[in-house]
């Protein structure tokens, strides 16, 4: 155990830089709300590269003289509160006078400012929090600030940032919150020399929406609105089948003030409930008005979550609300609010394909010891033997004939399909029984029953397929005559840019179209008559909420493309298209998992169905 000691200033000030300052997407952040309090109706942030090299922000808010300039620039120093009891009042985004402190103590940086009234402004350049040079600058009222070499002096907390493209994709994200909780302000927003981001003062939130989430959304948005004595709710929802793969989409503010409250995002969620499918959620915005005195926002460093007074009649209220308006829209004439998908709509979701599964291969093919169905047969969901007169309760002869001899008695344990995957055991050496509830196909040898689920079946016959576009010997592609143009927004199309190169290696070509959408050209043929566009942004968004490992994005990627380019459950396969499967399965070497890991069947031993019929006596 050492001796207790005082830490230096320096240690203090980066030990309270990590505390606020995260990334430079947290550079960002604080630099927005100082703009906003200081009355700014114009903001302009320029970004090189992650955000380490550069961040400016220039804004004409109020500004500073040389003598508050000089207060600025100290720890705790603020003009947003004087006393104690004001924090129980909070009504400005910044109040403890650490943000910019923090952010100077960890960089390289010049702050410039000019007062209203003043005829001339000031410029400090300072390094590591340290004053290097005081000078007088001629600009325009308002406040510049410079941020180079970002975390320069802790070497460590740059190795935890992501790639470029992720780090940008966080100051988008960041820009966009403030820019929806403030429309009546401009927003702009350039990287590396490219404009990502320019909306105009003076804009109602359904322009800045349609900025920020794309035209996509365009006459799917619907407003909600609430007023009680103490807490008033606005904000805009989102159709239920604009949906996305994560919360990410999901935006919260408390007195305008952007937080990642779960109170508040669960409270939507539930709001929403029995409308989306599962594992999506909505695209809502959510703005809650109340008394300061209610909520406390003095709970987290860089103030992303609250405690509300009486937390429960909140929740109940939002959720109260986001389901008043989810409801009201789907009466409404003209309204597509429809838990079903609407017919002929692909928006963020992905069409089932609904042409036949391919037709077996001519002297192939498994044992056809089964019939099909005959149209109109009685049945409770299996489709397999036809049921009438007296034969139903025996197997048709083409079973009754072959001769399986006894099997000695196994242990009731699911065991591998085919042991270590012999080559003399395949999904084609089985006899194909039936269809059970349009979702399980069932295979009998001379020893079990396989139950096997024809979705991740197919799923894995896909991956493999997919897997393949690179190799030697790739899956065909086919070409569109004219390309398929995909509207992205900025956050979207950064996280394109950070997977390109995946989505090309699963034979899907794309190209960017502009500086917000992308062009398709061309697509393996595994997948024609499948949604492309909604694969793709389900794609993006996967990838925006973290679903991809970090080093193996394609595998995950043609997973999930996989999923999505597979015949459901519930859609019934005929008998031919079942043989077809079985022999695609075993020409991707008889896998028994799907590509996220689940087995593709449940075997039974023919022992085991003997001992709960009482054929075998139990042990």
């Amino acid at each position: 155990m050492g001796i207790i000691r005082i830490l230096d200033q320096e240690i203090i000030n980066q030990i309270a830089a990590g505390e606020v300052i995260e990334r430079p997407a947290s550079v960002v952040k604080e630099l927005l709300e100082n703009a906003v309090d200081a009355g700014a109706r114009s903001i302009h942030i320029e970004v090189e590269g992650n955000g380490l090299d550069l961040i400016r922000m220039a804004d004409d808010g109020c500004g500073m003289s040389g003598d508050e300039l000089e207060l600025a620039i100290l720890r705790h120093a603020t003009s947003k509160i004087e006393h104690a009891r004001e924090l129980f009042s909070i009504r400005t985004l910044g109040f403890r006078g650490e943000a910019l402190p923090s952010i100077l103590s960890v960089s390289r940086s010049r702050v410039s400012s000019r007062g209203r009234g003043e005829n001339i402004g000031w410029s400090f350049d300072l390094e590591a929090g340290e004053v290097r040079e005081r000078v007088r600058k001629g600009m325009a009222q308002g406040t510049v600030v410079e941020v180079r070499d970002l975390f320069f002096n802790t070497p460590a907390r740059r190795k935890f940032l992501k790639s470029t493209a992720t780090e940008q994709r966080h100051i988008i994200d960041v820009v966009s919150r403030y820019a929806l909780a403030y429309p009546e302000k401009r927003f702009s927003l350039s990287m590396n020399g490219r404009t990502v981001l320019n909306l105009r003062e003076g804009s109602t939130l359904e322009e800045r929406v349609l900025n920020i989430w794309g035209k996509a959304v365009r006459g799917k948005l619907h407003t909600l609105s609430d007023e009680r004595p103490s807490l008033s709710i606005h904000g805009i929802l989102a159709s239920p089948e604009v949906s996305r793969p994560g919360r990410s989409g999901i935006y919260t503010y408390v007195n305008r003030r952007s937080v990642m409250d779960p109170t508040l995002r669960t409270a939507v969620l539930e709001g929403y409930r029995g409308l989306l499918m599962k594992h999506r959620y909505p695209l809502a915005i959510l703005f809650l008005d109340l008394d300061p005195a209610e909520v406390d926002v003095n709970v987290h460093p860089a103030k992303a979550e609250v405690r509300f007074r009486n937390a429960s009649a909140v929740f109940g209220m939002v959720v109260s609300c986001v389901s008043k308006a989810l409801s009201v829209q789907a009466d409404a004439p003209g309204a597509h609010l429809d838990p079903r998908p609407r017919e002929g709509s692909t928006e963020h979701r992905v069409e089932e394909h609904t042409a036949p599964y391919r037709e077996p291969t001519s002297g192939g093919g498994p044992q056809a010891a089964a019939t099909p169905r005959p149209k109109g047969a009685a049945g409770d969901g299996f489709h397999g033997w036809p049921h009438s007169g007296k034969d139903s309760g025996r197997a048709p002869e083409s079973c009754a004939s072959q001769q399986y001899p006894t099997p000695e008695p196994q242990p009731a344990v699911q065991e591998d399909l085919f042991e270590l995957r012999s080559p003399c055991r395949r999904y084609t050496d089985k006899v194909f029984v039936g269809v059970l509830h349009n979702t399980y196909i069932l295979l009998e040898d001379e020893t079990s029953l396989y139950i096997l689920d024809q979705h991740a079946a197919h799923e894995r016959v896909t991956f493999e397929r997919l897997k393949n576009s690179g190799s030697a010997a790739p899956e065909p592609r086919q070409a569109l005559l004219s390309p398929l143009v995909i509207e992205l927004s900025p956050a979207e199309f950064r996280a394109y840019e950070e997977m390109a190169d995946d989505i090309g290696l699963s034979g899907i070509e794309t190209e960017p179209f502009g500086d917000a959408a992308i062009a398709v050209r061309a697509f393996p043929s595994i997948l024609e008559g499948k949604d492309l566009k909604g694969i793709i942004l389900d794609l993006l968004g996967a990838f925006m909420e973290g679903d991809f490992r970090k080093k193996d994005h394609r595998h995950d990627v043609l997973a999930r493309i996989a999923c999505h380019g597979s015949v459901r459950a519930g859609r019934r396969l005929g008998r031919e298209e079942v043989l077809r499967l079985l022999e695609d399965l075993d020409e991707v070497d008889s896998p028994v998992t799907c590509p996220h890991g689940r087995p593709l069947f449940k075997r039974i031993g023919r022992d085991e169905i003997e001992r709960w019929i009482g054929r075998r006596p139990l042990s």
